[in-house]
């Protein structure tokens, strides 16, 4: 490969590089590695038997039913946003939901602060 190549090589290195810092600073965390869940089969479901339209088919199977909780923080020093999400949502990239629910513009946050923060669990 000639210097051309080489000088075209990084060029194409570098604009892939900055594309992706610039990606996940918008915080779309879809690029985020997340932990892969081990295959697990579906469980099987039997036979709907035909009633002849007297009886309204059941469901096969139930969905996980997600209960929020709304938690209040007071901010301490030392604390960020990203770290206040990963404690409560899970994910340091999610510390715009709480910057959003708190009408917080930005990361700027001081200590006693009271911040409300939806939980989301599944049940």
């Amino acid at each position: 490969m000639g210097r051309k190549g080489w000088i075209l090589l990084a060029v194409c290195v570098a604009a892939v590089v900055v594309g992706a810092i610039l990606y996940v600073r918008s915080g779309n965390d879809t690029w985020v590695v997340r932990k892969v869940q081990p295959h697990v089969k579906a469980p099987a479901t039997a036979p709907v038997a035909d009633t002849g339209g007297t009886q309204a088919p059941q469901a096969a199977t139930a969905q996980p039913v997600q209960a929020a909780r709304v938690v209040t923080y007071t901010v301490r020093r030392g604390d960020t946003l990203g770290a206040i999400s990963r404690r409560f949502l899970g994910s340091s990239l999610k510390w715009r939901a709480i910057a959003n629910e708190n009408g917080i513009r930005g990361e700027f946050i001081k200590p006693g602060m009271k911040l409300h923060i939806t939980v989301v669990t599944a049940t």
